[in-house]
């Protein structure tokens, strides 16, 4: 969040152009008017993010005791102090008609969002998770834990190691695509040659882990990347 700003004069008639009207026949207060003016300054700063960030833009109330004399119509502009917009910015508006010249300074606060899946219902310990049994939710970005699962892809087949309330987040050490004691797929390959076999999983793992599973013909134990819900492929010498 550090977008470089300079005084839009040009934008703050537009913005004033747009809301002139419904101020004029509506009946916002002038302090609600400049609460709009600097939201609306601010917003169209983060219009072209990605679908899964969002900003969540809070105002400050501007004094509506103050006597502003109209609305400016035409000489309105909007700027950032300092330039940059920042968690904690103010916007300062400005009326430079020569027959009623004022300035004011809004705080706003700005919180960066982004799309984060979680539970959407409680899920217990052990059970798989569906595609019905999560979410998409938009989370600030200083709230989430380390590991935390980004892509749904990632929760195809998988099984849950500890109890899930519902909005929690889904982390990688919390969820298992393999998990211990599991039946799976033993696949090898080397080339075009393909061999399967039956194994147990000895340790839990989500895919692209490398885990160790037996054999359960030669009971042997050897190493495995896990690469699908019950599938761990090896490569044969």
């Amino acid at each position: 969040m550090h977008n470089s700003l300079h005084k839009l004069t040009a934008f703050g008639i537009f913005l004033l152009s747009i809301l002139a009207h419904n101020f004029a026949c509506a009946t916002p207060s002038e302090a609600q008017f400049f609460e709009k003016v600097a939201f609306n300054y601010v917003n169209a700063h983060f219009k072209n993010l990605p679908a899964d960030e969002k900003v969540k833009i809070e105002v400050d109330r501007v004094d509506p005791k103050r006597n502003f004399n109209g609305r400016c119509e035409g000489f309105l502009t909007a700027e950032i102090i300092g330039g940059t917009l920042k968690a904690n910015s103010t916007v300062k508006i400005s009326c430079s008609d020569p027959s009623n010249t004022y300035t004011l300074y809004v705080p706003v606060k700005i919180t960066s969002l982004k799309a984060r899946i979680v539970a959407s219902r409680d899920i217990a310990r052990g059970e798989v998770v569906g595609p019905h049994d999560y979410s998409s939710e938009f989370i600030e970005n200083t709230r989430l834990p380390t590991g935390v699962i980004t892509n749904p892809k990632q929760l195809e087949g998988v099984r849950v190691k500890r109890d899930l309330k519902q909005g929690d987040f889904f982390v990688l050490s919390n969820i298992c695509t393999v998990c211990k004691g599991d039946r799976v797929t033993i696949e090898a390959t080397n080339g075009s040659l393909s061999l399967k076999t039956s194994g147990e999983a000895v340790e839990d793992g989500n895919v692209n882990d490398t885990i160790q599973v037996r054999n359960l013909k030669t009971r042997k134990i050897i190493p495995g990347i896990v690469t699908g819900p019950g599938i761990v492929s090896i490569l044969l010498d």
